[in-house]
This record gives structure tokens, sequence and C-alpha cells, in this order.
């Protein structure tokens, strides 16, 4: 079994790599009127050493470095210093409370996983994406195989908080998954033509394919996934099984009760419905797509009459069109929107949004991302679509803005009042920056995104430069580095920017906080 690839981690490592090898300068500013800024020193890069992976906690206070001298690998954390020499070292990855830290390695064709201080290992497999934390980082987990020789019957198994458990013959490629109270682990694994998920320790019943899951509801009280025997779909909910169907679906769960949605048909000649908790909701013609908002306040999903298609939110039943999309939520829940398609044929492509029960002007062409984004109040709307292949367009308060062969995000300040862009103009291969309407000039590339602060006064973004990778906020220069990390640029909540930093061989963390200054 081949171990899987972090294309993330080694894109991220290329251009760390890439930005040393490179001898780029190291300019860097201390303080300037407006803005102030602070370097705490974490780590400094010894003669000949490389470093080509690196990962911090969410909160950015603890940071860890995989490093390479000669043929050697090896990875150093705040925490817990430098550890053994590797041949490889594949990804580091911190829990989500960002208090534990796991690393996997490769040594001698046998693979290790290190959990804080503690090494697990040999292993013959290990599954790339399977390392897992619970929200509070108390418990982790990991799949893994193990044979003695190379012709050897090899056995896999989960390892739960470093105590290996049952052996079977293979593993389903799914990530362990701990309930949101950390109380409950479920995963999935088979023996042969027998799948089975394990909750707790405790094998459930087999099936010949699982899917749709494992998941916990918000309490973590209830466990779920879709297990398939022949013709017959069944909704297994804490290994036991509650209903069988000839098909089911678009299994979800609310966000904040124990409510489980999903779709499902009892025989091969009925059609698709809408179901909660085993009961099936107001009946259609036919139904898909249930999705709770982000909040868990509301709930909807496409239904058709056999006329017509519509969308049903909190029961109430939205206009009825020839053909529409699934219902989507914005990130808040506060609103939904859906594709009403026109026309949607290979030479007449004519469709419009459908945004909280209101028709958005008529476009025409393909849709490549269909998200929608809003101001904070929700007063204000925009999104992108293609024209055709080479012709993306950014629609903003329904006012269309063209001559691009690229739009990325688009974002408002948080009052509104602003909105931004990065987009590359037709003929062009940078990357610019429209605010308000009005491109502001610079010959570097700007990217990979923009931000504004939380009061809505500042906006900031990178500009790379031959020179490294320079600050830009309110279109004027305040630092410039070597390299930095994240990629991606963001304001914290009291409304300092902070990432890490390469000067001078050394790495460093940096916040910038401001004293003063007016968006202009």
């Amino acid at each position: 079994m081949a171990i899987k690839s972090s294309s993330i981690q080694f894109i991220t490592s290329l251009c760390l790599v890439a930005a040393i090898l490179g001898g780029w300068s190291v300019l860097g500013h201390g303080q300037d009127s407006e803005f102030t800024v602070t370097k705490e020193f974490r780590y400094a890069l010894k003669k000949n050493e490389m470093p080509f992976i690196i990962s911090f906690s969410s909160d950015k206070s603890s940071l860890a470095i995989a490093l390479k001298t000669g043929n050697k690998r090896y990875v150093w954390s705040e925490r817990f210093g430098k550890s053994k020499d590797y041949d490889r070292v594949h990804f580091l990855h911190f829990s989500p409370a960002g208090n534990r830290f796991a690393f996997m390695a490769e040594l001698e064709e046998r693979f290790f996983i290190t959990v804080d201080s503690a090494e697990f290992g040999p292993f013959s497999t290990i599954v790339h994406d399977s390392v897992s934390f619970s929200l509070d980082g108390r418990r982790f987990a990991f799949l893994a195989g193990y044979k003695p020789e190379a012709d050897a019957k090899e056995d896999f198994f989960a390892v739960v908080d470093g105590i290996q458990q049952s052996k079977h013959k293979d593993i389903v490629d799914v990530r362990p998954r701990f309930s949101n109270d950390s109380r409950h682990i479920v995963y999935f694994m088979h023996d042969g033509k027998k799948h089975f998920a394990i909750l707790d320790g405790v094998k459930g019943p087999d099936f010949e394919q699982t899917g749709e899951g494992p998941h916990f509801s918000s309490d973590g009280d209830r466990m779920y996934y879709l297990g398939i025997r022949r013709d017959t779909a069944y909704l297994v909910v804490n290994d036991s099984i509650v209903h069988a169907f000839y098909d089911l679906v678009d299994i979800t769960a609310s966000p904040i009760t124990k409510n489980i949605a999903y779709v499902a048909k009892q025989t091969k000649n009925d059609n698709y419905g809408v179901r909660i908790n085993d009961q099936p909701v107001k009946l259609y013609y036919a139904s898909r797509w249930p999705k709770y908002s982000p909040d868990g306040r509301h709930f909807a999903f496409w239904a058709s009459d056999g006329k017509g298609q519509f969308a049903v939110i909190d029961s109430n039943e939205g206009t009825h069109y020839d053909h529409i999309s699934d219902v989507r939520f914005s990130k808040d829940g506060k609103h939904n929107y859906y594709m009403n398609f026109l026309e949607n044929t290979d030479s007449d492509r004519r469709w419009s949004y459908v945004v909280d029960g209101k028709e958005m002007p008529e476009m025409k062409g393909s849709l490549n991302n269909p998200t929608i984004y809003f101001s904070e109040a929700g007063s204000r709307v925009a999104y992108v679509y293609d024209a055709d292949s080479t012709d993306e367009r950014a629609v903003i308060d329904g006012v269309e803005h063209s001559g691009y062969k690229m739009v990325g995000e688009i974002i408002f300040s948080p009052d509104g009042l602003h909105v931004a862009y990065l987009a590359k103009p037709k003929g062009e291969d940078l990357l610019r920056l429209y605010l308000d309407g009005k491109e502001i000039p610079n010959d570097d590339m700007i990217g990979p995104n923009v931000v504004f602060s939380p009061d809505g006064l500042d906006i900031a973004y990178w500009v790379n430069k031959k020179e490294g990778r320079a600050l830009f906020i309110n279109h004027k220069a305040v630092a410039q580095f070597r390299n930095t990390f994240p990629m991606e640029l963001d304001y914290e909540a009291d409304g300092k920017i902070s990432f890490f930093a390469i000067q001078s061989d050394s790495i460093y963390y940096v916040t910038i906080s401001r004293n003063s200054s007016p968006l202009k």
C-alpha cells in the first residue's frame, strides 16, 4: 500500500526551498509613523541546514520545522526540540486546539508516527491523511499496517491514544473521526468482502460496502453512516441498523441538534424523498440535497412536483422554475441561494442566481465556482462567472465588471463600505488588485489574497518582489522579508497581522499593529 503524498505541504516546501536557494535579500522594517512591526526570534538555521516543511498551531503560538542537512531529515519543535534523524519526513500536523503535535517519518523503509515526544512504530504502512486529533487535543488516532518481512502477510489496524487496536485484512481510506466532545471514536475497516465500522473498539454489522460517513451528531451521542448489502442500503446509527431502503444518499446532520437528514427511496420505482430521523418530510414527486445552514437555524432541499423544480427552505416552497441547482447557504447561515438554469445546452448556457428568494440578473456562459459573497450586513452581494474560457467577470451589486481572464475571491470590508478582489486582466500574467472598482497600480505580483482589517479602515496584501515578500497596507510597503508563511494573509480579531518570516537565516514571529491610518 503506497503512502499518500501531501500536496499542500509539498508545494509549500518547494516554494520555501526556492526562496532560500534563490538568495532573496532581506530588507525588513522596524517601525514607521503608522505601523509598529515587532519581531520575536524563534529559530536560527544552522550552516547547511535547510527547512522544507514549516507548520504551526492555529493560534501561531507553537512552531515546528522539518529540516535537512545532507542526507539527514529531522524535526525541530518549540516544545520538544530536535527529533532523531530520519531518511524522510512526510508531514507535520498540529491538533485543532494547538496543544498537540505529530509528524510522520521514514527510516530504513519503515514508517513512524511521533506524537509530541512519543514515537510509535515501526510500521510497514501508514495511511498518510489518517492522523487525527480530537478537538480538545486530548486524544489521537491513525491507521497503520505491519508485516515483519517483505513477503509476509500484512495486518492493518488503528492506533488510538497510542494503543494498537484489533487487526484486520485492510484499511478503508477514511480518517478516524472523534466526536466533538472527544468521548467517542469511529473508523472503517474491512476483512475481505466484509466492511464495517468500529465504534469505541466495538465492531459493527458487516456490509459489502460502507460510505456517507462515518459522522457524529454535534453532541456526540449519535454516530451514523451508510451500509450497503446487495440491492439494499441501510442507515446505521450507533452501529445499529435503523432502516433499510432501495437507495440512500445525501446524509447530513444538524450542527446544533441530534437531527439527521438524508434522501432515500423505498423501492426501485419510487422517487427520492427527504427524511429527518427516519421520518419523511412533506412528500414531493422528488426531492434531493438536504442542507442545514452553518448556524443550524435553517433547513433546505431541492424538490420537484414533476412539472418544475423549486427550493424548499424552512418548509416554505420557493418559486417554481424549469431547472434549478441545489440550495446553498452563506457562511453565517443568514442567506440562501441557488441557480436557475434558463438554458443549459452546449450552444446556449443562460442562468441566474436566486438569492434569498430574489432573482438576480441573467448571465450567459459557464459557471465554475458557484459561490456568492455577502457583506456582513447582507446588503451587498457579489459573485464571479465565466462568459467563456478566457473571460471571467465579477458581478458586484448587480454591476458587471469585465476584461479579466481570472477573478479571485471577492471580499467586502466589515462595514460594507468597500469591496476588493484580485484579478488577471486579459493579456497579462500578474494578479492586479481592484478596490471599489478601481485598479490599484503595482508592477509586481500581488497575492495570494487581500484582506480588510476588522474595523474596515485598512486593506492589506502581499506583493511578491525579487527581493522577497513585501507587506502592503493601504498600498504602502510596511515590511519585507525573504519569505513568509503562511502564504495567505489574515487579520486577527484585535486588528493585528501576524505571521512567521525568514530573515538573515533566522525564523521570526512577526506582529504588525496599526497606530492610525484611514483607508484611502
